[in-house]
């Protein structure tokens, strides 16, 4: 797989914000280098509707719940310049996606394009409280999204080494007359025609992986046992996805595009950017193949410098982080932790970003690298 496959899709992962179509240069770089300000949204989905023929018609949603009237007030601006402005979005929208697009298909081979790109903004009331949603959602048609062999449609190759954050969730849903044959990783909800996946998740190399094939139409009453054995078989591939409630567009920001910064950078610079906390550019293809042997690295080293710590496997991401900078002598480069841990850069900054926020960790720059610094760390231990 290329090196640069992975990291044009995480992107969804790290960030969920909406840039501005007209933000000024000052403004904080996000993925794809959108400007944008940063908001939080309550949760992101991705969507990808899988058609026969191996396109798929996507949706990027984000929700996020108002219960300030300053909250309502800014998602009515950002509604309101979405619909003065849809143009405008709709066009850096579609730049980054093409992009994005692009780099898929140098890594898969197979001929890929972006159509009919959309936006739009809505409020939708809670049927419980009194509080309402916002909604930012982006949808675009990607040809060439699964590869196909006859009647058999294989997706998710131009997604490898994928990352989900705790507040990000992706679907497949493919037409009737389809089942599942192959699920890889297992998905966490599953219907007779769709596959969720929640975050946090890290996909692996070959993952994530969705085979359809047609689906038996009859049943031989001479071959009962074959039926039932399809039938558990359709059943043990955890296939599914119930339908997406949507996910919240979260309203501090003045824009809506870049969000998807997908972890499949071109190594020569024309994918996405990385975000500021990231350190340089990574190999998406050894992140995705490294993780199993990095870790297991890790693991040995930390059993031999003391036999009372728990095992790797047991510890958090936030753990294993800190484990590290531990060991380094409480500071290290953002980029030795990328290696030591066999992560992408995304989600990488992801952990970071989260250990920040939590004060569990401190981070500053010396030239182009990003530093990262236990609070308590003493300026003798660097």
């Amino acid at each position: 797989m290329d090196r640069g496959l992975a990291p044009w899709v995480v992107g969804l992962l790290v960030v969920a914000s909406v840039a501005a179509p007209a933000a000024g240069a000052g403004a904080p770089t996000g993925p794809f280098g959108v400007a944008q300000e940063e908001f939080d949204p309550d949760d992101v989905t991705l969507s990808a509707a899988i058609d026969e023929d191996g396109s798929a018609a996507w949706s990027f949603k984000y929700r996020m719940e108002l219960t300030t009237d300053n909250e309502t007030q800014a998602f009515e601006e950002l509604q309101a310049d979405i619909e003065a402005n849809r143009s405008a979005y709709v066009d850096r929208f579609r730049t980054r996606i093409a992009s994005t697009v692009t780099s898929a298909e140098n890594a898969t081979g197979r001929n890929m394009s972006v159509a009919n790109v959309s936006v739009r903004a809505f409020q939708q009331r809670s049927a419980e409280f009194a509080d309402s949603y916002s909604f930012v959602e982006y949808t675009f048609e990607w040809d060439g999204f699964a590869a196909t062999d006859g009647e058999r449609v294989v997706a998710g190759d131009a997604l490898e080494g994928f990352y989900l954050n705790n507040e990000t969730s992706m679907q497949f849903s493919w037409p009737d007359g389809y089942a599942a044959t192959d699920v890889d990783p297992v998905a966490d909800e599953e219907t007779a025609t769709s596959v969720r996946w929640t975050g946090p998740a890290d996909f692996g190399t070959g993952q994530p992986r969705l085979v359809l094939e047609p689906a038996p139409t009859t049943t031989e009453p001479s071959e009962p046992t074959e039926t039932t054995t399809a039938a558990a078989s359709s059943g043990e591939s955890g296939v599914v996805l119930p339908a997406l409630v949507g996910a919240v567009v979260a309203v501090f920001v003045v824009g809506a595009a870049g969000w998807l910064y997908l972890r499949r950078e071109d190594n020569g610079g024309g994918g996405a950017a990385e975000p500021t906390d990231a350190g340089g550019g990574g190999g998406a293809g050894d992140a995705a193949t490294g993780v199993e042997e990095s870790a297991g690295e890790a693991a040995a080293t930390a059993g031999a410098a003391s036999e009372t710590e728990p095992p790797e496997e047991l510890l958090s991401n936030e753990e294993r982080v800190e484990r590290f900078l531990r060991e380094q002598g409480g500071r290290a480069k953002q980029q030795d932790v990328v290696e030591a841990m066999g992560w992408t850069e995304a989600k990488t900054s992801q952990v970071v970003k989260e250990m920040r926020e939590n004060d569990d960790l401190e981070s500053f720059r010396i030239g182009r690298e990003n530093v990262l610094k236990l609070p308590d760390a003493d300026v003798s231990e660097e």
